[in-house]
C-alpha cells in the first residue's frame, strides 16, 4: 500500500506572502503517484490557527473513496495551524476531479478542485476475486456478514504490494469487526494449519488458504460488518491490486506451500510498490462486483432500556457456585445464541437495580469469549445481602422484525446460598493451648496498638543447618566456575576459527571475492555432501539432494538458479550480477541448514 504523506509550505518567511495564504485550505497532490484502487495519504492543512474540534467535511464523489484521519496541530514559531490526514483512493482511472474541502466552524475558505492522473492496472486473466454478503437488507443494530475469496493461478510467493480494497470495509458509515471464532472449531478444521496474512485496506487480516487444481490457489476470509446510520447506501466494486514481477514468477515454477512468515509477520504481500516503469514488474488487477445495502431505522417507541438487540436472544445463566460466603465472588455467566453474535451486547449488570442493590459488582465485565456458537459474557459479582436467595433474572429488550414491536427477553434465575460472616474482631481470635504470642499485641493509652519486643525475639538469630550447607557448596563451586569464566574467551576463539574453515564461510567469502559462483557452487557442494563435480548438474544436484533429504523447495530454487545461470551465460550477458549471487548465498545457506552434519566436513548452520 502507498502511504505517501504529501505536505504543503504552511509557513513562508515574509510577512506579505503569509498574508496572502492566511485563512486557506490547501492540499498538494503534484508529487503524488496514483492507482485505480489503491490508497493514498494526503494531508489538508488549514493555515492562520485552527481549533481541534472544527471537523473536515469530505466531499461526495464517485471518483474517489475518502475517509479521514485525527486533525493534528501543526507549529512553527509563532506560527500555527491545523492539518487533516486523509486517506485517498481513486475507484476509476483516468484524469479526475478531486472536489474541495471544507472545514466546518472555520473561517477558512474552501480548497481548490484539482484534476489528478490516476493509472489503470491491467485487467489479470490469471486471477479472479468473488465477494459475498449475507443480506443486502437489514435493520440498524444488525449486522452483515461478508465471505471474501481470491483465486489465483500466479504463484502467491511472486505478487507484491497487494492491496485488497472492499469499499463497505473502508466507508465511514460501516463498522467492520472480526468474526467470533472458536478455537476448538479450528483446530479441527483442515485449515487451520494454513494461515497467510492480507493486507485489507488499512488492516492486517489473517486469512486461509487451500490448493485447487492445475496448481490454482484459493485465498479467503470471513468479516462482519455493521452499519451505524440508517440509509440506501451504493458501493463501487471492490479491487485486487498487485505487482506481477515476471522475472521472480519464472523461479516459481512448483506448488505453493505458504509463506515463509507467519501471518502476523509482513509477506511480500505487504511490500511497498515499486518502480512502475521497471520492464518486469506490471500492476494488474482483479474486480468484482458492486453492492448495495438498504439499512432500514428502527420504529420509534424503544422504551428505556432497550438494549439494541434486533432479533430474539436464546441466553442460559450459569454460575461456578451457588453456596457461597458473604462478600465471596461468584462468577456469572451469560450464554447468548443469536444470528449477530458479534454485535449483540447484554445490558451492564453494575446499571440494573436488581443486581447493584444486593451484590458489588466491578466496573467491567470479564474478557467476551465464544464457545460452540454462543457469546459467552461473565461477569464476578460479590453478594453483599445474606439474605439473597438467587441470582435475579436478568431483563435484555430487543426488537422483534418480524412483529415489529420491542419486546422483553427474561432469563431464568438461578438458586443462590449465602452463609452469613460475622465480623471479624481480635477478641474472636482463638490459639491452641500450646501456642503463645512472643511479641504480643498491647493498647496503648492513645489506643495505638504497639509491638513489645522480647528478648528471646533477639536471642534466636544463628544459622540452620540447610544455610550452612549452602555456604560450603557455594565455596566448593567458586573455584571451577572462576576457571571456566577466565577460559570463555579461549573457547569462542577456537569455534570462530572452526567456524571460519567451515565449507559455508569459504564458498561465502570466495563469491563475495568474485569468483566464479558455478565453480564455487561445485568445490562447496562437494566438501558439504560429497558431491562429486562431473554430477553438478541439475539432474545430479537433484538425485544427490534427494538422498541427503533436502527439501524439494529448497532443490527446485537451487535448479532453477543454476538454469537461469547457464541461460545468461549462454546469451552472452553478464552472469556474476549481484542479484544471482545474492539469490545463490540465500540458497546454499539453506541448503547447508538442512544437510546433515556428515561425518568429513562440518556445518555452521544459518550462518548468512
Amino acid at each position: 500500500m502507498i502511504k505517501r504523506i504529501v505536505s504543503v509550505c504552511l509557513f513562508v518567511s515574509t510577512a506579505a506572502s503569509h498574508a496572502s495564504y492566511n485563512n486557506q485550505l490547501l492540499i498538494d497532490t503534484t508529487d503524488a503517484r496514483l492507482w485505480q484502487g489503491q490508497p493514498s495519504q494526503l494531508m489538508v492543512v488549514s493555515l492562520g490557527g485552527g481549533d481541534s474540534d472544527n471537523v473536515l467535511i469530505l466531499p461526495e464523489t464517485d471518483d474517489f473513496l475518502i475517509t479521514a484521519g485525527t486533525p493534528v496541530k501543526l507549529n512553527k514559531g509563532d506560527e500555527s495551524g491545523m492539518g487533516y490526514p486523509v486517506q485517498l483512493t481513486p475507484l476509476n482511472a483516468g484524469t479526475l476531479t478531486l472536489p474541495s474541502f471544507l472545514v466546518q466552524g472555520s473561517n477558512a475558505s474552501p480548497s481548490a478542485e484539482q484534476f489528478l492522473n490516476v493509472k489503470a492496472p491491467t485487467l489479470s486473466d490469471g486471477m479472479s476475486i468473488q465477494v459475498k454478503r449475507s443480506a443486502e437488507e437489514i435493520y440498524l443494530g444488525q449486522s452483515i456478514r461478508l465471505e471474501f475469496e481470491w483465486i489465483t493461478s500466479l504463484h502467491p510467493r511472486s505478487l507484491k504490494a497487494v492491496n485488497i480494497l472492499i469499499p463497505e470495509m473502508e466507508h465511514n458509515v460501516i463498522k467492520a469487526i472480526e468474526p467470533a471464532l472458536d478455537d476448538r472449531v479450528l483446530q479441527k478444521s483442515a485449515l487451520h494449519n494454513k494461515p497467510i496474512g492480507l493486507p485489507v485496506g488499512n488492516r492486517r487480516i489473517t486469512g486461509r488458504w487451500e490448493k485447487l487444481e492445475e496448481k490454482r490457489v484459493r485465498i479467503f476470509f470471513d468479516y462482519v460488518l455493521q452499519p451505524t446510520q440508517s440509509g440506501t447506501f451504493e458501493f463501487p466494486q471492490p479491487v485486487l491490486l498487485a505487482s506481477v514481477d515476471s522475472k521472480t514468477l519464472s523461479y516459481r515454477r512448483g506448488e505453493f506451500k505458504g509463506m515463509r512468515y507467519p501471518p502476523h509477520f509482513d509477506n511480500n504481500f505487504f511490500d511497498e510498490v515499486g518502480n512502475s516503469d521497471s520492464r518486469t514488474v506490471e500492476r494488474v488487477m482483479a474486480v468484482g462486483d458492486p453492492f448495495n445495502i438498504s439499512v432500514r431505522s428502527l420504529p420509534e417507541g424503544a422504551p428505556e432500556h432497550f438494549s439494541g438487540m434486533v432479533g430474539r436472544p436464546e441466553i442460559s445463566v450459569q454460575v461456578d457456585r451457588q453456596k457461597v460466603s458473604q462478600g465471596d465472588a461468584v462468577k456469572v455467566e451469560f450464554r447468548v445464541q443469536h444470528p449477530d453474535l458479534e454485535v449483540v451486547t447484554l445490558p451492564s449488570l453494575k446499571t440494573v437495580l436488581a443486581f447493584n442493590r444486593v451484590f458489588d459488582i466491578p466496573a467491567s465485565p470479564d474478557p467476551v469469549s465464544y464457545e460452540q456458537g454462543e457469546k459467552i459474557i461473565a461477569q464476578t459479582v460479590f453478594p453483599d445481602d445474606p439474605g439473597i436467595s438467587q441470582i435475579p433474572p436478568l431483563v435484555v429488550n430487543y426488537f422483534d422484525p418480524d412483529s415489529g414491536q420491542y419486546r422483553d427477553y427474561i432469563t431464568a434465575p438461578i438458586p443462590l446460598e449465602v452463609t452469613p460472616v460475622k465480623q471479624f474482631n481480635f477478641s474472636d481470635s482463638e490459639l491452641p493451648d500450646d501456642v503463645q504470642l512472643i511479641n504480643q499485641l498491647v493498647p496503648s493509652d492513645k489506643g495505638i496498638w504497639s509491638h513489645l519486643w522480647g528478648q528471646e525475639f533477639f536471642n534466636k538469630q544463628r544459622l540452620d543447618d540447610r544455610q550452612v550447607w549452602l555456604l560450603i557448596l557455594f565455596f566448593v563451586l567458586l573455584p571451577p566456575l572462576i576457571f571456566f569464566i577466565r577460559l570463555t574467551p579461549v573457547l569462542h576463539g577456537v569455534w570462530l576459527r572452526r567456524r571460519e574453515k567451515s565449507p559455508l564461510a569459504q564458498f561465502r567469502l570466495h563469491i563475495q571475492s568474485g569468483n566464479e559462483p558455478l565453480t564455487e557452487l561445485g568445490i562447496y557442494l562437494s566438501r558439504r555432501s560429497g558431491l562429486s563435480p562431473a554430477k553438478l548438474n541439475v539432474v545430479g544436484i537433484r538425485r544427490h539432494m534427494v538422498s541427503l533429504r533436502v527439501m524439494p523447495d529448497t532443490v527446485d530454487n537451487l535448479c532453477g538458479w543454476l538454469d537461469q545461470y547457464q541461460q545468461q551465460f549462454a546469451v552472452a550477458s553478464d552472469p556474476n550480477s549481484s542479484e544471482l549471487h545474492n539469490e545463490l548465498l540465500r540458497i546454499v545457506a539453506q541448503i547447508d541448514h538442512q544437510l546433515p552434519d556428515l561425518s568429513h566436513t562440518e556445518s555452521t548452520g544459518a550462518f548468512l
